[in-house]
């Protein structure tokens, strides 16, 4: 039984590096229901390990909250009727062990992965009639990440025994478990106004910003304020002598739009949620100091997801990380908020193959698109 189990957890780690996520990933607080196998051992007069008679059932519920990227905290409470065998290998009569432990749980990867291999470690009480003990659960296991909210725990450990009146066991575990609760970061938002694009000799669409000579172009934005101009000469009229300005290009450079879409590929959230990763801050910054050093740009923010789950979902969570790039930008980075654009297209522009790992995770992503007024 042991060897079964250690073989089949050692053939799973290699396959948890498939699907990488987020890499500051905290477990959320989560309630899992497992069966457990309880294999007992013994010492023999010549203090050889022998296995008590067969394995027996039972049924546990655990609590894991994360503590950090690497560590969780695990609590469980287990249940099984049997026959339980003392350290000589004599037996009770049957009636119900209930088994309690706190351990911490450090995983392999910090991410959040669909297949993410640890080792754990604590202590646990058990109680069987009038009689309790002690011991020291430790072993190995491994969490597979399903679709939604769930995913998979296996569990291999022993049971090592501290106080006189406990034995020690083997403690197997299947599970499936769900979280329960998610922290939420309390935002208030504006509402998001969508700048029409202009031709490049027709006055912006702007609404309500000061505008003192009426051409649509705000007087924030306009180098001739006073002056009905157009918006391809920066607000000022065309040219007619080599004293007014010279009319822009509108094109965006290669370099500009390569840095921007790095900071796109470097923009993170939680797991099913449109709450940004302090990992992404840095990028969103670059992108903010861009725009304030070019008054001149405008920028498109897109979300994007891949095809698990309803369209109606993808398409309202696409739409709530968009809006929450946008909030940040102009919240932290100090930009004008008529100068961005926010859109969720939920899983109906896929860049790659929704039918693998790989091509999941690309599809899921947020574009940033520059342009000129």
């Amino acid at each position: 039984m042991l060897k079964r189990s250690l073989s089949f957890l050692l053939f799973i780690f290699p396959l948890s590096g498939l699907l990488a996520q987020d890499p500051n990933y905290i477990q959320q607080p989560s309630l899992g229901l497992h069966f457990v196998l309880n294999s007992f051992t013994y010492r023999d007069t010549n203090q050889v390990f022998r296995n008590q008679g067969r394995s027996r059932l039972g049924i546990a519920i655990n609590y894991l909250q994360g503590l950090s990227p690497h560590a969780d905290l695990n609590a469980t409470i287990s249940g099984s009727f049997l026959d339980y065998p003392g350290k000589d290998g004599s037996t009770n009569d049957k009636h119900l062990l209930t088994e309690a432990d706190l351990s911490l749980r450090e995983k392999l990867f910090p991410a959040a992965r669909q297949f993410n291999p640890f080792v754990q470690g604590g202590i646990g009480l058990s109680r069987f009639l009038s009689s309790y003990g002690v011991f020291l659960p430790v072993g190995i296991g491994t969490q597979i990440n399903l679709k939604g909210e769930t995913f998979l725990l296996l569990h291999a450990q022993y049971r090592l025994p501290v106080s006189s009146s406990q034995s020690g066991h083997f403690y197997f575990s299947v599970g499936i478990a769900g979280i329960i609760g998610r922290k939420r970061i309390a935002r208030t938002y504006r509402k998001t106004t969508s700048l029409s694009s202009s031709l490049p000799n027709a006055p912006l669409s702007l609404p309500n910003p000061k505008d003192s000579d009426g051409d649509g172009i705000p007087d924030s934005l306009d180098k001739c304020p006073t002056v009905a101009g157009l918006a391809s000469y920066q607000g000022c009229p065309a040219p007619a002598s080599p004293s007014r300005p010279a009319r822009i290009t509108h094109t965006v450079s290669d370099d500009l739009r390569k840095k921007m879409d790095r900071a796109a590929q470097l923009v993170f959230f939680e797991t099913d949620s449109a709450t940004l990763l302090p990992d992404s801050y840095k990028a969103l910054n670059e992108v903010a100091s861009i725009l304030r050093q070019d008054t001149l740009l405008l920028l498109d923010i897109s979300g994007h997801t891949d095809n698990s789950g309803s369209p109606e979902k993808n398409q309202q969570l696409s739409q709530r990380r968009a809006k929450a790039v946008l909030d940040y930008l102009v919240s932290q980075g100090h930009v004008d908020q008529l100068r961005l654009s926010a859109t969720g297209y939920g899983s109906s522009r896929p860049i790659d193959d929704n039918t693998t790992v790989k091509g999941r995770a690309r599809n899921r992503r947020v574009q940033f698109v520059l342009r000129y007024y």
